[in-house]
Parts: structure tokens; C-alpha cells; sequence
């Protein structure tokens, strides 16, 4: 053995334990030279404690074209003689109940776009918010018009009717009497105006937004829609949780939040969605 250190001048030296790449090297550089480092190979792999970041190590490897998985190394590089690092080795990734993983390698996610996402949570928003053609109250008092578009709470809102296709007797109506109407296509228009802001406020919230899978950056979108960016702001575990992939314990967050017992549904829905993600 070379190079042998105590677990805990490891993780001094490691930057951040879950770290894929900081791992996936730490592996590399265990199992090159002379002879394998046994014990910085097995403290590389307690580091990793969830399946998402042992897939992320996975695919570096392949990548590094020596070995095809983290099994793949693990079996070329301890040996019969090497039994008190098997069973450690072994005993961590039972316990965090990611063993079945160790050759696992997730295809690359394609990004998705801006207009992908909004595409397809349009019909969920649509059937969540209703279409109402006239002004009207929801259920927080703030007045509405056609799928969800807020009149209240912007300075904007004779911009974005203008821009919807609305005409000018229709926006005086709405702005200053709480009348007028507004077509189907235009209440479309307008929540694909709204939907497009509610994304980028929410790219701005979730520091990992652009990597998040489609699905997660509907629900994103969606509730920065439906609650605001500065009340989504507030959900700050939940957004923790997401920046690091977690999405058992966001969807966790949802559930035991005042706005999943308030918005009913819709909350459920997305909420199952996120747990749903890997």
C-alpha cells in the first residue's frame, strides 16, 4: 500500500465529500502507480453517499475510458487479501442502500429549453387556473384575468394585455373598472407571456436550474407562477434541496409546507413529480 492517511485527513482535503469529479479522481489516482492505495480507494467511496453522485462517478470513469463503473474498479483493485476494505467498502454502500448502483450509468440528460419546458406545463397550468374571460377575484382576493394572469400586483399589466392582442377599449375596461373581457387565444398568449417570466425568476432562484431535468424545471416554473418569485424564495430547504439534487427530501418540503395544504392538487401533482425524479 502507498500513500496511506486517516479518513479524516481525507475529508480535510477533500473541497466537498459528494463531489463526483473530486471523487471519481481521488479513485483514479487510488488505484494508479505501483500498487493500489487501498485505503484512499475506500475512503473515496465512503464519500459517496447517495445514488445520484455514485451514477455521476460512474459515468467520470467510463468516461476516463480505464474502467467501465466504480464495480468494475473495485473489483480489479482489491484483492482476496484485501478483506477488511471489501467488507467496508461493501458494508457503506449496503447501508446507503446504493449497492445495486455500482455499475449504473445514467445516459446524459439532453438540456432542456426554455420553450420545451413552458410547452409542456401549459396545459397543467391551463387546467390548475381555469380560463375566466373577465376580471375576478381568487381565492386570496387578488384580481385575475383569464388563466391566471395577476392584474394587481404589477405595473405591467396594460403592457401585457397590449401585448396578448387585447385592444385598447377592453384594457381601459379591465385597468380601471375591473370589466371588459378578453378572448381565449389572448388569455393563451397572456400566460405564455407569464410563464416565460415565471421561468426565468426561477432560473434566478435555483443556482442549478439549467441543469435540473425538464420535468423539475416545470415544477419550478410552475410554482413560481402560481406563488410568486419572492414567497418561492422563502421555501429556502426546498431550494436546497433541489440545488443539490435531493428530491426526495424537497418533495418533502412541499408536503410539510402551508402552501401544499392550500393549493390542494395541483401541490399533490407536483409534488409527485419531484419525487418521483432521479
Amino acid at each position: 500500500m502507498i500513500n496511506i492517511r486517516k479518513f479524516q485527513d481525507f475529508l480535510n482535503e477533500a473541497q466537498s465529500p459528494s463531489d463526483a469529479q473530486f471523487i471519481a479522481d481521488l479513485l483514479i489516482k487510488a488505484a494508479s502507480g505501483p500498487g493500489t492505495d487501498e485505503e484512499l480507494l475506500s475512503n473515496a467511496v465512503l464519500a459517496i453517499k447517495d445514488e445520484n453522485t455514485l451514477i455521476k462517478v460512474n459515468q467520470i470513469l467510463n468516461k476516463e475510458g480505464t474502467y467501465q463503473h466504480l464495480q468494475d474498479l473495485i473489483d480489479d483493485e482489491i484483492g482476496f487479501l484485501d478483506g477488511y476494505y471489501k467488507v467496508l467498502i461493501t458494508g457503506h454502500l449496503n447501508k446507503q442502500r446504493i449497492a445495486q448502483s455500482t455499475k449504473k450509468i445514467a445516459a446524459t440528460a439532453t438540456l432542456a429549453t426554455k420553450d420545451q419546458v413552458i410547452k409542456a406545463i401549459k396545459d397543467r397550468v391551463t387546467a390548475s387556473e381555469n380560463f375566466i374571460p373577465k376580471p375576478y377575484k381568487d381565492p386570496r382576493g387578488i384580481w385575475t384575468i383569464g388563466i391566471g394572469f395577476n392584474l394587481q400586483n404589477r405595473n405591467d399589466v396594460q403592457q401585457k394585455l397590449g401585448e396578448a392582442g387585447v385592444d385598447t377599449k377592453n384594457i381601459n375596461l379591465i385597468v380601471t373598472k375591473r370589466q371588459g373581457t378578453i378572448t381565449r387565444p389572448q388569455a393563451d398568449k397572456l400566460l405564455i407571456l407569464t410563464l416565460s417570466e415565471a421561468y426565468e425568476q426561477a432560473k434566478s432562484i435555483f443556482s442549478t436550474f439549467v441543469k435540473q431535468p425538464a420535468a423539475i424545471q416545470g415544477v419550478l416554473t410552475d410554482m413560481a407562477f402560481n406563488v410568486g418569485p419572492n414567497n418561492l424564495k422563502k421555501f429556502s430547504k426546498f431550494i436546497s434541496h433541489i440545488n443539490t439534487n435531493k428530491y426526495a427530501m424537497a418533495a418533502d418540503e412541499m408536503r410539510n409546507s402551508l402552501w401544499y395544504k392550500q393549493v390542494g392538487n395541483r401541490a399533490k401533482d407536483l409534488e409527485s413529480i419531484v419525487r418521483g425524479s432521479v
